[in-house]
């Protein structure tokens, strides 16, 4: 395939995605993908990695709050009502009494 319009582009691209993600659950998977990345980039203009970052950075930030969301939604929450707090102070368990 050699890819020169934008469509064929989009379709290559799509072609490498659905190739290279059956391989996700591999052990190896983000080493491959991030030396893979690593060689794509290696010939770009600083501008065009500047552009590449900037998305992947969307991304990681989309992804942590997705997480954290996640997270949030599996604790419980602990409501306490106060009306019933029954505990009073009145000094008579004071430990300054050295005698």
């Amino acid at each position: 395939m050699n890819p020169s319009t934008k469509d064929d582009f989009a379709q290559f691209e799509k072609a490498l995605i659905e190739k290279i993600s059956t391989f996700s659950a591999a052990p190896y998977y983000t080493d491959f993908i991030e030396n893979f990345l690593r060689n794509l980039c290696a010939d770009l203009s600083s501008t065009n990695l500047k552009k590449i970052k900037l998305s992947f950075d969307a991304l990681h930030s989309a992804k942590l709050k997705e997480e954290k969301a996640a997270k949030n939604k599996k604790k419980p929450t602990v409501k306490m009502d106060l009306r019933k707090d029954y505990y009073v102070d009145d000094g008579s368990y004071d430990m300054d009494d050295f005698m």
